[in-house]
């Protein structure tokens, strides 16, 4: 039982959370939290990115923050990946634990300062001796020697700390095993599904050679020390032992994205510890030129004008649903079965077609049960075929932690082995046309025109990017929209169908349409337009008149813009245009006016 005093706290608490400003109902998972800490299992009212920590100190439990998006709230604070009992003591118990870290901070800290002090002494030692000053070079290495005692004492302590803490070295957090997926107890079925539905542009399969023995023989040469490493931990349950959760929630694959970003994110750190200059994150934010889910990526800054340049990896992931294979089954077999072949097949190809367009050697595929690794050829890249291998979550050949951190190590190696530059996207032979059609309602457009896409990104946002291009040699603006988001084929199905019925006034109010199509290997729509520069504000200003008849001009075809700003004016051959038109609607003359009047405020404000 935990203590008087953090049960009350942990109520009083709970209580607070009743006058915010969002319901959350607790999980199957949530009630056997609440209920070990004492806590009356009833919907409540949270903040996540303010309360959890202090629930979950006076709860007992480690809160392990997640980079999800769409687990609900209450999965994420009191749900199956978040919590683990940290103590089955009382509060004075978890007080020392959290005592115990401080203490062992304040060892670390103490140790980079006299490890810093060694470096200038041994500076010292090194200039006194070649100024032949004796004095000076005899008291220096006096303090030499000791600073080295204080070292090994702080160190001594600080190991016995650390195996008293429950920490793991980078070799035992490695050899973590990995957990089953929890069962899922809600009926609702997700929309989403793999995309495109087209032809695959892969050549064939083959297998990795020497991939297991690689990995085990990196694993084994990891260090037994420091501990420094929290235990990985998943689930809360109310039963210590018991084999598995239940999740009630929709089926969507970030489920399995918030596990596998679980499981990473401390791989993460084992390989930044270990020099290795390559980490998983998360796909999001302009990070690759792709829409994939997680990415391998060089450690380094990185904007979205350049947003391919240190991705070496891309990562799918799956749900159940989407990739239906367990750890029992080879990937071979599965694209041999009639029924599971041309799902897998589709799933590959989405995964190869964020590959050529990051220009990234490697591909990962995961559905948490299985996790499949892809090499493409160095050699040529007109050679299409993949190298592939896999690993389950039990795995008994290769510990699963230590093949994701493997394929850090390889992506590292790649990186310093100018991989990415071997591997131009536009030296990629493309599927045949037929492959790539876009239907915009009873109108069914084909690619006809040789799209060339650079890595220099124009604009980005979560659902579409602006990248400068070529068509037919002709500089572009490519516009690509995530194909696997119902809103970014909803604006794609708008904007498009605008070009098409606003041809006239092609150059004249609006970019030209130069190409309409789908990108070689992804199948990602793509509106190819004309290059202009985008206005700022202050631009506008000079060419008020100028667009402000854009506006006009737009109007009387028809058409109202719906989302002026300056950035969607741009500058072409000395001619303004309005562009992005996702937003067009009807020109009624409410919305009409509403463009105009936010030009006027535009052209009118201080900034």
């Amino acid at each position: 039982m935990m203590g008087q005093q953090a049960q009350t706290k942990a109520k009083g608490q709970l209580m607070n959370y009743k006058s915010r400003p969002r319901e959350i109902g607790i999980t199957p998972a949530a009630v056997a939290a609440t209920q070990t800490a004492g806590v009356a299992p009833e919907t409540f009212w949270t903040d996540i990115s303010h309360s959890c920590a202090e629930l979950s100190e006076a709860a007992g439990y480690s809160l392990h923050p997640l980079a999800v998006d769409k687990l609900s709230v209450a999965e994420c604070v009191l749900g199956s990946y978040c919590f683990s009992p940290r103590s089955s003591g009382a509060g004075a118990e978890l007080a020392g634990v959290s005592a115990m870290q401080q203490e062992l901070e304040s060892i670390q800290a103490e140790l980079e300062r006299h490890e810093a002090r060694l470096e200038e002494v041994r500076a010292g030692i090194h200039d006194a001796k070649a100024s032949n000053n004796r004095e000076e070079w005899q008291q220096l290495q006096q303090e030499n020697v000791e600073l080295l005692g204080v070292i090994r004492e702080l160190q001594a302590e600080k190991n016995r700390l650390s195996s008293q803490s429950g920490l793991l070295s980078a070799k035992e957090y490695i050899m973590q095993p990995l957990p089953r997926m929890p069962r899922r107890t809600s009926d609702r079925a997700s929309s989403s599904m793999t995309q495109p539905r087209h032809a695959r542009t892969f050549d064939g399969i083959e297998e990795m050679p020497g991939f297991v023995n690689k990995v085990n023989e990196f694993v084994h040469r990891l260090p037994e020390g420091p501990k420094k490493y929290n235990k990985l931990v998943y689930r809360a349950t109310a039963t210590q032992g018991e084999p598995e959760v239940m999740l009630h929630g929709a089926a969507d694959e970030s489920y399995v994205r918030a596990c596998l970003i679980r499981a990473v994110e401390g791989v993460s750190e084992v390989a930044a510890d270990l020099g290795i200059g390559t980490e998983y994150i998360d796909g999001g934010s302009g990070r690759s030129a792709s829409f994939t889910d997680m990415l391998v990526r060089k450690c380094g800054t990185s904007v979205y004008a350049d947003a391919s340049r240190l991705v070496l990896g891309v990562f799918e992931v799956k749900g159940s649903w989407q990739l239906k294979l367990d750890g029992n089954m080879s990937l071979q077999a599965a694209l041999a079965d009639e029924n599971l072949g041309p799902s897998v097949a589709k799933v590959i190809q989405q995964a190869y077609g964020d590959a050529v367009m990051d220009e990234a050697p490697l591909l990962l595929v995961s559905n948490w049960h299985t996790t499949f690794l892809f090499s493409r050829r160095l050699d040529d890249v007109r050679n299409k075929t993949l190298q592939v291998s896999q690993w389950a979550c039990d795995s008994t050949d290769v510990p699963p932690l230590g093949a994701f951190l493997y394929v850090l190590h390889r992506a590292h190696q790649l990186w310093h082995n100018d991989a990415k530059q071997q591997l131009p996207r536009a030296g990629v032979p493309v599927t045949p046309r037929s492959g790539y059609e876009v239907q915009l309602g009873s109108r069914q457009v084909q690619l006809g025109t040789h799209f060339d896409c650079s890595s220099m990104c124009l604009s980005s946002s979560s659902n579409r990017r602006v990248f400068k291009g070529l068509v037919d040699g002709s500089p572009a603006a490519l516009k690509i929209f995530n194909v696997k988001d119902h809103y970014a084929m909803s604006a794609f199905v708008a904007e498009a169908s605008a070009y098409v019925m606003l041809q006239a006034k092609w150059g004249v109010c609006m970019p030209k349409l130069l190409a309409l199509g789908r990108l070689p290997h992804s199948g990602v729509p793509v509106l190819a337009l004309s290059l202009g520069e985008p206005l700022s504000t202050q631009l506008l200003k000079q060419h008020g008149t100028a667009a402000k008849a854009c506006l006009k001009g737009l109007h009387k075809a028809g058409f109202a813009h719906g989302d002026v700003r300056a950035s969607n004016f741009l500058l072409i051959d000395g001619k303004v245009v309005v562009c992005d038109l996702e937003t067009c609607c009807a020109a009624d003359e409410q919305a009409c006016d509403q463009d105009l009047d936010r030009l006027d405020c535009l052209l009118n404000s201080s900034s």
